[in-house]
């Protein structure tokens, strides 16, 4: 896959293009990458009646129980 990049400060929106022949599993993990760039990513977590929003970077060992 090649990659082009073209700096100029006359851009007034940054902007992500891509071109394939098909859409592919990889394409899509690209698309889905892009577009969530910059946002926090939150688990749902649900204990007993409440739903917590856990922040992904802060967690290192998941455990589950009565699933």
């Amino acid at each position: 896959m090649k990659v082009k990049l073209r700096i100029d400060s006359q851009v007034t929106e940054d902007s992500v293009s891509i071109e394939a022949r098909l859409m592919t599993e990889s394409i899509q993990e690209l698309v889905h990458f892009a577009q969530h760039l910059g946002k926090e990513d939150k688990i749902h977590v649900k204990k007993e009646d409440e739903i917590y929003l856990l922040d992904a970077k802060e967690i290192h060992r998941v455990y589950t129980e009565n699933r």
